[in-house]
């Protein structure tokens, strides 16, 4: 290998950071990188293979125009229609081109023919695997490939894909599969025959994700895409992948569903508008300024339109949900486990009576009069009419109206995933706040729209020209954290509260120097509560208490999409566990008021704690690696202080000025870090050891020594000696527990003792 084949290698490790799987040869056939990633890949096999393959991970994806099928046209429309910026691009073995872009938001790979303007064009992203720059193909197993090498042709920088091409390429995602694969022309290699193997797994995959609502078509678009592949497949099984299916998603398959989708004549199975995945996961990319995205409202209405005899929807609860769905697709949207939502101009809100798609469907009804009398105006036969007309009357009875309803859920339904689901947008009163991935990048300010997929809202304006601070704020602020290392560690959590990822995993508790208030975090945390509005709650007392019964499923369900948890005054004795499960990125599943099926959350809120006399917490290292205790410094006295209705107008009204400052803390901690003041290190670890005996044993008895061992029987009666009134361990358990503290003990010459250890020279008295 190359010295500067091992630099664009290293190119493909740092910069892009995807994992390199290489090209072996194994029985004397070549086997691809999606093989090989089974195996795993050592630093020797990168440096002696000759193909090296890059898995494509979140934020990555690459343009591939194929020669053959006129991917080169189709680039350079590509190209002209969405105005694609220079970009770092390899020229592959056969002459064409990789072009690699970075996407601000996670994509789905669409294969080549798939999108129908931009025919031969691959559209690459996570979980897809290139050929990395500096790779040499041999001509084997075809010898009408000759040999060729993978070079980097422009060496510029990675840019980022355009806005409306990412969007668009976003909404072909949700549109399923389209690629229809002649069933009795086509020549798959071993390699497709893989891709195949990797279809089946994904529509499994679809059929467990799938919501209520579109359960059953997900689980009969999966059978007919596992009989297609299986033709190709020689260990295929029907009966078996039908199983397979059943216990994905075994409450869904009753046995009138089973005979509905299986008993199929095999000319059906065999119908060009059959689908099946193959290599990738395919759907069609439309440009959706110029033309209407396919959906699956869309594709129904073609279906039902093509058997009309007057042109028209029939006027049935399937035709009405499709009317509405072509009306107002864009303005309200089931979600499953969830329920309605719909568009105000600023936001999704949620709509559980659904108020507001009903009251679509009967603006609905007098489109029916209409096209009676476009179809009178037409000629149509008065019968016909008569029968359009005297169907209408029945969508002024609300049980068909709901029937509706139900109906409609298919048509217009959302991701749960996708709602809040960006953590650097942030929605306020004039438009949208996109933060920042780097400190030097700008934030970007866009106006409201469906697609951001927001369903919280600030209460705040932006306005980018106030200064950050400015004299009011600057001066609360230095009343409340006089030291400027405090006041800026203080700015950076609250950018971070701002992000909905608690990348930090931090629990921050706000106390004061005494517990007799009058510090001015009340103050200043209740504005940025208000601040915060939709995307800021008050953490409730019993969900976080170690004493509480059960946990209510709920309650936490209000906690979707949150940025800001605070809670106030908490005397009792704090669940540590649950909070550190939380601030750690586990699932907990919850449930709607009311509604039936159960879905995982990630509290992903920052969590913060106002207290003058400190929570009751458990005496737990990992506890402890994140609770941060902040001291509130200011002693407001009886002169400085005003009515705090004045007070929390004037913050108010420096709202736009707050969030500023939060942003440019957030800027901050992206230039950084997060680096703890001494002050904040100090108390948190003078309250661990009031909450932890064996920490405050420790610091009491012991030093740290290199060199020394302590041996478990010396430090044993040390402990014994100077107990007073605590339950005493075991001895056993004495030692385990030290353990978690001291490093583990090994056995030593004298007995078994703790390296780096020692007794202090001046022990005194113990305070137990």
């Amino acid at each position: 290998m190359t010295h500067k084949t091992a630099e664009l290698l290293d190119f493909y490790r740092l910069r892009l950071k995807t994992p390199l799987f290489t090209y072996y040869a194994v029985d004397g056939y070549p086997l691809g990188w999606q093989q090989t990633r089974l195996f795993g890949t050592s630093a020797d096999a990168i440096e002696s293979a000759e193909i090296v393959g890059a898995v494509l991970t979140d934020g990555v994806c690459v343009l591939d125009p194929d020669l053959k099928n006129g991917g080169d046209a189709s680039f350079e429309r590509l190209t002209r229609d969405f105005n694609l910026p220079p970009t770092f691009t390899v020229r592959t073995a056969s002459g064409g081109h990789h072009y690699y872009f970075q996407s601000a938001q996670p994509l789905r790979t669409i294969n080549r023919g798939v999108a129908k303007d931009y025919d031969g064009v691959d559209f690459l992203s996570k979980g897809s695997h290139v050929v990395a720059a500096g790779s040499v193909r041999r001509g084997y197993p075809r010898e009408d490939k000759p040999d060729g090498e993978y070079v980097v042709v422009n060496d510029a920088p990675v840019a980022y894909l355009p806005e409306r091409l990412r969007r668009a390429w976003q909404e072909a995602m949700s549109s399923g599969p389209t690629v229809v694969i002649d069933a009795d022309d086509v020549d798959l290699t071993e390699w497709d025959k893989i891709g195949l193997q990797d279809s089946l797994t994904y529509w499994l995959e679809r059929v467990r994700e799938a919501q209520d609502g579109s359960k059953y078509y997900t689980v009969r678009d999966a059978y007919y895409v596992g009989v297609n592949c299986g033709r190709y497949l020689d260990d295929f099984d029907a009966d078996d992948w039908w199983e397979s299916i059943v216990e994905a998603a075994p409450y869904v398959i009753s046995s009138s569903s089973e005979r509905s989708i299986r008993n199929l004549s095999d000319d059906k199975l065999k119908a060009p508008n059959i689908v099946i995945a193959a290599q990738t996961r395919a759907t069609e990319i439309q440009d959706v300024e110029t033309r209407p995205v396919e959906t699956h409202a869309t594709r129904m209405e073609a279906q039902l339109l093509k058997h009309s005899n007057t042109g028209l929807l029939p006027v049935s609860h399937l035709g009405m949900a499709l009317r509405v769905a072509r009306k107002h697709s864009n303005e309200v949207m089931y979600v499953g486990g969830l329920g309605w939502f719909a568009w105000d101009g600023t936001r999704w809100r949620e709509d559980p009576e659904g108020a507001v798609v009903r009251r679509y469907i009967s603006q609905t009804v007098p489109d029916l009069y209409e096209e009676a009398a476009e179809m009178t105006r037409r000629g149509v036969d008065a019968g016909i009419v008569g029968k359009h007309v005297l169907a209408a009357t029945r969508y002024q009875d609300r049980y068909d109206l709901q029937s509706v309803e139900g109906m409609l859920r298919d048509y217009v339904e959302g991701d749960r995933e996708l709602l809040d689901g960006d953590p650097r947008v942030i929605n306020v009163a004039n438009g949208v706040v996109i933060l920042p991935e780097h400190a030097d990048d700008p934030v970007r300010f866009e106006a409201h729209s469906p697609s951001f997929m927001c369903t919280r809202l600030a209460n705040v304006s932006y306005h980018p020209e106030r200064e950050v601070g400015g004299t009011f704020l600057d001066d609360q602020l230095r009343l409340f954290f006089p030291v400027e290392g405090e006041r800026q560690y203080f700015q950076k959590l609250l950018g971070l509260t701002l992000v909905g990822d608690n990348r930090e995993q931090l629990v921050t508790i706000h106390t004061g120097k005494s517990d007799r208030g009058a510090n001015g975090k009340g103050t200043v945390l209740g504005a940025f509560d208000r601040l915060f509005g939709d995307y800021s709650g008050p953490l409730d007392n019993e969900l976080v208490s170690k004493d509480a019964r059960r946990s209510d499923d709920t309650k936490l369900s209000t906690y979707r999409g949150k940025r800001m948890l605070l809670l106030s005054e908490f005397s009792k004795k704090l669940d540590t566990e649950k909070l550190k499960a939380w601030t750690g990125g586990d699932p907990v599943q919850v449930r709607v008021a009311y509604a039936r099926v159960p879905f995982d959350l990630h509290v992903d809120a920052s969590i913060h704690i106002s207290a003058n006399s400190l929570p009751e917490m458990a005496p737990d290292a990992a506890w402890w690696r994140r609770a941060k205790i902040v001291t509130w410094r200011a002693d407001i006295t009886q002169e400085q202080k005003r009515p705090s209705s004045e007070v929390n107008a004037e913050m108010d009204q420096h709202a736009s000025e707050l969030l500023n400052w939060a942003i440019e803390g957030y800027r901050l901690y992206l230039r950084d870090g997060l680096t703890d003041p001494e002050s904040v290190t100090e108390r948190t670890r003078s309250v661990q050891a009031d909450e932890d005996w064996r920490l405050s044993f420790i610091e009491t008895y012991l030093v740290e020594s290199p060199g020394s061992v302590l041996l478990c029987a010396d430090l044993w009666k040390v402990y014994q000696s100077r107990y007073h009134g605590r339950e005493v361990p075991t001895r056993n358990r004495f030692y385990r527990t030290m353990d978690t503290w001291l490093g583990e003990s090994e056995k030593t010459m004298s007995g078994k003792g703790w390296h780096g250890w020692k007794l202090r020279d001046d022990v005194e008295e113990s305070p137990f």
